[in-house]
């Protein structure tokens, strides 16, 4: 016992306590990145307008190709009308009568056969 008295009573020494300090690291974004994502958000509005701009142009066209079908299905109509005038006014006998009524006669000897090729 007497060695035990003789050391004076000593604390077991603790280490002084420091608290650690958890850092939540977060995952940063470098000037690289976003340059590029900065490039690519360009990129994808270029094109998206590039694809309105022809979407835009395709149905401009294809509405003056339907206003055009429309104005040749008239002149088609209009034409196929006068070729049915023409084909009446140049019948034979309106032809012969028309000549009579002016005091012209038929005379064989001057009529010359044409035939359309």
């Amino acid at each position: 016992m007497l060695a035990r008295q003789v050391q004076p009573n000593q604390q077991p020494r603790t280490a002084p306590q420091t608290q650690k300090v958890i850092r939540t690291s977060r995952a940063r974004i470098t000037v690289g990145e976003k340059m590029i994502a900065l490039f690519l958000a360009t990129v994808m509005l270029v094109l998206s307008g590039l694809i309105v701009h022809n979407y835009v142009s395709i149905y401009s066209l294809n509405k003056e190709n339907h206003e055009m079908q429309a104005v040749i299905t008239n002149q088609a109509s209009i034409n196929e009308g006068l070729n049915l005038q023409v084909v009446e006014a140049s019948d034979p006998d309106r032809l012969f009568s028309i000549a009579k009524e002016n005091g012209f006669e038929l005379n064989a000897e001057n009529v010359e056969v044409v035939n359309k090729n």
